[in-house]
This record gives structure tokens, sequence and C-alpha cells, in this order.
């Protein structure tokens, strides 16, 4: 899995893109390929 490119999803409630999975690592939720749009994420760098 490339995980070279990771958005944080700051809720738990987040949903990631369609087709991408959500990853959780030191209690912090990750998208393999960024966040889905609107679904209450925060897009961090």
């Amino acid at each position: 899995m490339n995980e070279s490119k990771r958005d944080v999803c700051a809720r738990k409630s987040c949903e990631c893109k369609l087709g991408h999975n959500l990853v959780e690592r030191g209690g912090n939720k990750y998208c393999s390929q960024g966040c889905a749009e609107n679904k209450g994420c925060n897009h961090s760098r």
C-alpha cells in the first residue's frame, strides 16, 4: 500500500475517497489517498 500521500482525518466520522482505505496510527485516522469532501475531515499536509 502506498502511504507516501495521506491526509489526516481529525474525526472518527471521517470518510475516505471512494476505493481508498482508512488506517489508524497513533490514535489518528489516515486515508491512503485523502479524505472525502464534506465528511467532517481536516485536510492536513
